[in-house]
């Protein structure tokens, strides 16, 4: 089911909470969460109300998805915008301020697409490789597992019960600082699998400013 306020398509989706809500995604994608029982004409108001709110993060959205786009010359890794040249190498890896691609991997073909989607998923890798266990540590929680996928409204998930770990591929592309915002976010789900006070509580515990790396880096 999907309205329309203000030219902003939501999707309208059923919550268990007791307060109807609203989430816009980091692609711009908005959805009106609607407590069971609470008629859709309620959320429809609701929305209307928080219209001026909705267009501006929809635009900040589409901002940052604009900033963090590749382009013929260049892509984001780490927070960072490097150049992209192309020679006769095997894999694609980082060299400095340049991201180096096998010289089959011309702009705006799937080549290039894909060796991009590669580096990025193999820098992630080794990035929560080497953090991950650090906050396990940190808390005295422990993963059984983790791995890297493509997730088009997640940054990370966790099986509390598999005690299993996933990391949205798009990561990639934030700053250090936001990559461990969302290991320990996960990690913290280990003991806690929703996000209540004890919750919150214990990501404060460990990363006090959390909240403020979550808004700067929108997610």
């Amino acid at each position: 089911m999907e309205i329309v306020v203000g030219g902003t398509p939501l999707s309208v989706k059923p919550s268990r909470g007791k307060k109807i809500r609203i989430k816009v995604d980091f692609y711009g994608n908005a959805v009106l969460f609607l407590p069971r029982g609470v008629p859709l004409c309620e959320g429809q108001k609701f929305a209307e109300r928080c219209s001026d709110w909705l267009a501006a993060k929809v635009r900040a959205a589409e901002e940052r998805k604009r900033a963090e786009a590749d382009d013929e010359d260049s892509a984001v890794i780490f927070g960072k915008r490097k150049g992209i040249v192309c020679r006769n190498v095997r894999s694609p890896a980082i060299e400095g301020e340049f991201i180096v691609l096998p010289a089959t991997c011309l702009p705006a073909t799937p080549a290039r697409a894909a060796a991009l989607d590669r580096l990025r998923r193999d820098e992630l890798y080794a990035y929560v490789a080497k953090r991950l266990p650090e906050y396990e540590s940190m808390t005295g929680l422990k993963a059984e597992s983790f791995g890297i996928r493509a997730m088009r409204s997640r940054w990370g998930s966790c099986n509390t019960l598999k005690k299993t770990i996933l990391f949205s591929v798009n990561l990639a592309k934030k700053p250090a600082e936001a990559i461990d915002y969302v290991i320990l976010h996960e990690v913290c789900h280990l003991r806690h699998p929703d996000h209540g006070a004890m919750f919150k509580q214990m990501l404060s515990r460990y990363m006090p400013d959390w909240k403020k790396i979550k808004i700067y880096n929108g997610m």
